[in-house]
This record gives C-alpha cells, structure tokens and sequence, in this order.
C-alpha cells in the first residue's frame, strides 16, 4: 500500500517553500501513478542538502503528468544525475519496462546535470559521469531522452519535412474483422477501398507500392446511398444489418462518428510510412493509389510536386531516418508520431530535383 501522501503545487520561484502550499485539484490528474506522490514527498521532507533518488519508467516523465516530474526535480529537489537504461534492456526481468534512474540534492540547482545513457545493466554506476547538460535545457524540453544523444547539425540546405508535407496517421476501423475483407463481399465496389492493413505491406513493397493485387478492401460506406443503385442500396443495407448484429455500432469509435458505419477513410497518400517496428521507418512512393487504415502514416504535399520528387523524397527518408528520431518504448519498439515525423530534416526541394536530373542523391 502506498502512503497516502497529500500532492503539492510547484510554486514559482527558487526556494523549497513552493513545495509546502496544497495544490489545487487541476496540478495533479487523478490517473496519475502512485510513484509521482514521492516526488513532492520528498521535497517537502527532505533536509536542505540531503541526497535521494527515484528510478522510475522512462515514459512517466511523457506522461501527461510529467511536467509534474521534470518540474519538481530540476526547479526544487536539485536533479543532479540522470541514468537513461536503454529501451532494448530489461531492467526488471520479467517486464517489459524502461527505466531512468535519477539522483538529487534537495535545494541546490547545479548549472549542468549529468546526464548518462546505459547500454548494459553492468555499466550502471551512479558514480560514473555523464555528459553535462544545461539545467535550463532539461528545463526546456518535455524530452531528455534526445538531450542524451549527438546534436544533429541543422544544414542550411535542409528544412522539416513538415514544411513541405502533413502527415497524417490512417483512421481507425474500429472493428477491423467488420470492416476489413479479403476477396469476395457482395458488395458493389464503390464502397471498396484497396488499403494498407499492415506495416508488413511497405515493408514488402520496397520503395514503391505500384498496385493493390496484395492488398485487402476497407469497407468505407458514405453517410447516404443516393448514388448507388436500388439493388446496390438492398445489399449494402443488409450488410449493416449484419454488422449491427454483430455490434459493430456499439464500439467506441463507431459511436463517435456520425453515421457509425462510416470509416471516413483519408484520400490516397502519393507517400506512406511505417510508424511503429523495431527499426526506422520505412516510406514508399505509393503509386497504386491505395488508402491506408492507422497501421501507417501519409505524407500529403503541400504543395503540388512531381513525381520524380516525390520518388526522391520518399527514397531519402527511407535511407537517412534513424530511431532515435521517435520514442523508443520497452524491447526496442520505436515509434513516431506524426509531429516526430514531420521535424525529419530533408533536403530542400531544389536539391530533390537535382537528384531527379543528375541521379545523386544529396547527404
């Protein structure tokens, strides 16, 4: 059981008293894990100068009450090391965990912070230094992992992918042994859509999906049927008499759509990518048109490009995104989310084309 300890507010300014005022309701979800009550815990009882320290799972300090964490131990507990357990490692045999253990003075905010990256369990020494970090950096970003890692020279010839593209994660079925079929349906082909349903279906495709021969139909039916035929009309309403039986207007997502049988797929991407595996990303110039379900995302330009440009594009992702780009969660498994994806440097469009002419692809 852990103690019922009473969370605080972190108040501005430097001293310890900020630890003592009672927060409000709103300073503290109430989802939040019981670990975090430890935090102003020990801030609050601490003496002026003594040590301590948590180890914790990495992704609590994302979490949506993290800024709690990263608050109380840089501004008041006086964070003074951090050791970033590598997501590939198994801390605590027997779960799927990360962890990051932290050290602290209570009261002292030190210039710079070691921070460390462990890449066997044998290597964790809190006595062993890290790289110093700026505390005002730790302060500043919501994620220290890429504090720990080389600085990656931003080249005046590179931009975000997010200047050129939006990214966009698929929708979700909500019931994808519903609205996901494989071969013959019955029903009229204005409400088949040939779909990425796997990661496994770019990683096959190498860098181009040239057609849909592999790939199954997503069952996306518009809101109302005034363009189909009275036959078509027939079959489709006794389709979402099955798939009512089969409650498929009683799930979560169907029930926030309006009506609960439309997918709302988006329109074709000329650019998917894998966003979740045990590498980096994959991006593949999609040229069979096909849509895609939330196992991937979609580059949609801008702006109009090429096609040569959009082929180059999709070819330097592919080759120059690493992992350290997402989040790496317990096992290795390495996610980006569409914002993650869109701050990837790529060349500017200019030295895309020059590719397109002269068959170098720029570095």
């Amino acid at each position: 059981m852990l103690p019922p300890l009473v969370p605080r507010a972190v108040a501005g300014g430097g001293g310890g008293g900020g630890l003592t005022r009672p927060a409000p309701r709103a300073s503290l979800p109430a989802p939040a894990g019981g670990l975090v009550f430890f935090f102003p815990a020990a801030g609050r009882q601490g003496a002026p100068g003594g040590g301590g320290g948590f180890s914790f799972l990495r992704r609590m300090g994302l979490s949506y009450y993290g800024r709690l964490i990263r608050e109380l131990l840089v501004q008041q507990l006086g964070l003074n090391s951090l050791q970033l357990i590598e997501p590939t490692l198994a801390p605590f045999p027997g779960t799927a965990t990360t962890a990051v253990i932290t050290s602290f003075q209570v009261g002292r905010q030190p210039s710079t912070i070691s921070v460390r990256r462990v890449a066997t369990l044998d290597e964790l020494n809190l006595a062993t230094p890290g790289e110093p970090v700026q505390r005002t950096s730790l302060s500043a970003h919501a994620r220290w992992t890429i504090l720990s890692r080389p600085t990656v020279e931003r080249r005046a010839d590179f931009v975000e992918l997010g200047e050129y593209c939006r990214v966009h994660r698929g929708q979700a079925t909500g019931a994808n042994k519903i609205w996901i079929v494989n071969g013959e349906s019955g029903l009229p082909p204005g409400v088949l859509f040939s779909t990425v349903t796997r990661a496994r279906e770019l990683l096959e495709a190498g860098l181009e999906l040239s057609d849909c021969a592999r790939l199954k139909h997503v069952i996306d039916i518009p809101p109302n049927f005034e363009e189909f035929t009275p036959e078509e009309r027939s079959v489709i309403e006794h389709f979402l008499l099955q798939a009512r039986a089969l409650g498929a207007d009683q799930g979560y997502i169907a029930q926030h759509r309006r009506p609960w049988w439309a997918v709302n797929l988006r329109d074709p991407a000329p650019i998917l990518a894998t966003y979740m595996a045990r590498r980096s990303p994959v991006f593949v110039r999609n040229l069979a048109r096909a849509r895609h379900i939330n196992v991937a995302h979609g580059l949609y330009p801008l702006e109009p490009m090429s096609d040569g440009v959009l082929m180059a594009l999709a070819r330097f992702l592919s080759e120059s995104a690493t992992v350290d780009q997402g989040r790496t969660y317990a096992g290795g498994l390495t996610k980006f989310e569409p914002g993650e994806m869109e701050r990837i440097l790529v060349p500017r469009l200019e030295l895309l084309a020059h590719y397109v002419r002269h068959g170098e692809l720029v570095r």
